[in-house]
């Protein structure tokens, strides 16, 4: 009895296995992606939260067009908000490449307190009904000059966004009457990068500093526009030449500004002060929070801007109206 317990308690107990490096590694990974994951799924909530907001001061509008040289007509649908006012212009936000003008909602509501706005969605985009086939950059261009002619609307400031930015250049030298000012964020395409595949590299570098409704918002009107839509539209895109019209704008005299998101990648700031040089604006504007979709990101900086323009708008019909002094009054005074 006494040799069996001299025995169990000379026996060596088994050592805990120390931790490897490698598990503690994988457990601050784990932790890191965990801690990013909340992040980002509380930054996810307060954009929901405040789209809504937003989305609850605009109303919606439904509009029958006929394309340009074509018999089909098609319903329009546009997010819209404000009231008329006779003095200032209408305000037209125009989308970019494959989406809608859900991503205009934050923007729209910050000027629906000042102006009217209304934020289209082309066809094919969005609510809108799809074109017998994907339109071209002067076919869009078309057909939201149709859209305007059909809602009353003349001597607007349009604001562009991405290939909104091409559309709305387009459409201010093909109709100027329509046109009384320019807003161009993120204008496209940058000559240096004249290709899908560069530019979907960058497009992928800028959607890293986009708020993450936004990329949610982006991929859900990719997936309803559809495969055929985004492939044909990205060739359209592509082989619009924006340049080339962009002196056209100085010769017209209309009031132009640039902005760009200091992250955006798509837009480089060179490219956008090459823009802003031929379409006759001072400089860029540079939106430090902002990446490619800036009117999302800052939609009150970029509120300022257009507001902006819509003043110039203003001031220069206010000129037009009121006579000049005569000879007479000259000599009283």
């Amino acid at each position: 009895m006494t040799t069996a317990v001299a025995s169990t308690a000379g026996r060596a107990r088994p050592a805990s296995s120390p931790r490897t490096p490698g598990r503690a590694v994988a457990a601050a990974a784990t932790a890191l992606v965990a801690w990013q994951a909340l992040r980002l799924a509380r930054a996810l909530a307060r954009d929901v939260v405040a789209h809504r907001r937003a989305a609850a001061v605009l109303g919606r509008a439904w509009t029958r067009i006929a394309i340009p040289e074509s018999p089909h007509w098609l319903r329009v649908h546009a997010r819209v908000g404000g009231r008329a006012d006779a003095d200032a212009p209408p305000v037209v936000l125009v989308h970019g490449y494959g989406v809608s003008g859900r991503y205009f909602v934050p923007l729209a509501a910050r000027l629906a307190g000042t102006v009217r706005v209304l934020a289209p969605d082309l066809p094919g985009h969005g609510r809108s009904d799809p074109a017998p086939a994907p339109l071209s950059v002067p076919a869009m261009a078309g057909a939201l000059a149709a859209w305007m002619h059909a809602c009353g609307l003349r001597g607007a400031v349009l604001v562009g966004q991405s290939m909104g930015a091409q559309i709305a250049t387009e459409l201010a030298v093909r109709e100027p009457g329509l046109v009384a000012g320019l807003v161009l964020v993120g204008p496209t395409v940058d000559p240096s990068a004249r290709s899908a595949t560069e530019l979907m590299a960058r497009a992928a570098l800028t959607a890293l500093a986009e708020r993450p409704l936004l990329d949610v918002c982006v991929a859900w009107d990719y997936v309803r526009a559809g495969p055929r839509l985004i492939v044909r539209e990205m060739r359209h895109m592509l082989a619009h030449r924006v340049e080339a019209l962009l002196p056209s704008l100085t010769t017209l005299g209309r009031p132009v500004r640039v902005l760009r998101g200091a992250h955006d990648h798509i837009a480089p700031h060179a490219w956008t002060e090459a823009v802003a040089a031929d379409a006759g604006a001072e400089r860029t504007i540079v939106v430090p929070r902002g990446a490619h979709a800036a009117q999302y990101t800052a939609p009150e900086l970029v509120a300022q801007a257009v507001l902006a323009v819509v003043g110039e708008v203003q001031d220069a019909a206010r000129d037009a109206v009121e006579p000049a002094p005569t000879a007479a009054a000259a000599l009283r005074v």
